[in-house]
């Protein structure tokens, strides 16, 4: 026989008996707020359809109901005020002007190596030309590389 503080026991059959019994915790007296919190500030109406649908018991569907306000919600869906508009556009022909973007070392070598890449964009088309990079001084045969591509497929110098 199972005694009060005993949750299993062995049979005569030499079988584990184990004793389960369903907690009721205190913990379900939050209010909505803290439900919220506690689901990673997961949205209120998702809690509520969760519990109406049975998938979770023991929230009060009454506690669900109340508005209440997350500042850390708040913040974190906040969104920066856009840039200005350009007032005038730039007209450039192709091969006028190239922006380049170094960027590395990073953290991990790509499948190939390469801890570097070298971004090229044509102002004009606005095609752009991606180099990856073992080594840094690199930079300058790529850069030749695309002066000279830019040339063929244009006809004019860079």
């Amino acid at each position: 026989m199972l005694k009060p503080d005993q949750r299993a026991w062995l049979t005569p059959e030499n079988v584990y008996m184990m004793c389960f019994r369903p907690l009721v915790a205190t913990a379900f007296t939050a209010n909505a707020k803290k439900w919220h919190e506690r689901l990673a500030h997961v949205n209120p109406q998702y809690v509520m359809d969760t519990v109406k649908k049975g998938a979770v018991w023991g929230i009060p569907v009454e506690q669900l109901n109340g508005e209440f306000h997350c500042e850390s919600c708040e913040t974190g869906k906040a969104k920066r005020k856009p840039f200005t508009a350009r007032k005038e556009s730039r007209d450039t022909f192709p091969g006028e002007m190239v922006h380049a973007d170094l960027a590395g070392k990073m953290p991990v070598p790509s499948l190939g190596g390469a801890n570097y890449f070298l971004l090229l964009k044509d102002d004009g088309t606005g095609f752009r030309m991606v180099y990856f990079l073992k080594y840094k001084d690199q930079t300058a045969d790529c850069i030749q590389e695309y002066v000279n591509f830019m040339q063929t497929q244009t006809g004019k110098p860079l």
